[in-house]
């Protein structure tokens, strides 16, 4: 995974759930979206987060 993405991904997911109120899981979710449309057809840069509840 890239270090610049992973940053990205934490400082949304973090910011979301925090700041944003969101549950974990919606926060996580919203943040898969983010990537996705940031980083379209590099998944190997930041997909490898995955939510164990």
């Amino acid at each position: 995974m890239d270090d610049q993405a992973t940053m990205k991904f934490m400082e949304v997911f973090y910011r979301r759930w925090l700041e944003g109120k969101m549950t974990i899981p919606e926060a996580f979710r919203a943040t898969q979206a983010d990537m996705r449309e940031r980083w379209t057809g590099q998944p190997y840069l930041w997909a490898g987060f995955v939510l164990v509840e």
